[in-house]
């Protein structure tokens, strides 16, 4: 059985982040969807991070 990973990709120094893999992006694996969202929110509201 396939296990479904929560995973983004962050960029710290130009602050974006995306949900799909980009070379020379760190990938940030989460336990679930719900982690990764509350991330997301976190990172784009107080962080300031954009979404690509």
């Amino acid at each position: 059985m396939n296990e479904r990973n929560h995973c983004c990709w962050i960029n710290q120094d130009e602050q974006v982040l995306s949900f799909h893999p980009i070379v020379g992006f760190l990938m940030k694996e989460f336990t679930t969807h719900e982690e990764l969202i509350a991330y997301v929110f976190e990172a784009t509201s107080s962080e300031h991070y954009r979404v690509q």
